[in-house]
């Protein structure tokens, strides 16, 4: 779906631009990126577990368990959170 990937994407740009963060090490880019596919999942709440999701972008599941943590403590993420799904609003703004 497009607008997942919109709000992924701003889910992304918000916490580096929290974090700043300029570039991701290399070593770190799968597991970034299980992370953030993992989360987009819980906004849309789907059920998609982190282990299998790990193997397919070949991260290790402790990293990407901090990372998950990590960008949810800074965007303040603990539940469904409007900036990033549509299940609340079928209108999202693409920019914001």
């Amino acid at each position: 779906e497009v607008m997942a990937l919109v709000l992924g994407r701003r889910l992304w740009r918000d916490f580096k631009r929290k974090r700043q963060l300029k570039k991701v090490p290399r070593s770190e880019q799968t597991a970034y990126a299980a992370a953030v596919e993992f989360i987009m999942n819980e906004q849309t709440a789907s059920e998609l577990e982190l282990a299998p999701l790990c193997e397919e972008y070949e991260a290790l599941l402790p990293v990407t368990e901090n990372f998950v943590r990590r960008i949810k403590s800074l965007l303040k993420l603990e539940q469904v959170d409007e900036r990033y799904t549509t299940l609340f609003n079928e209108e999202v703004r693409v920019r914001g």
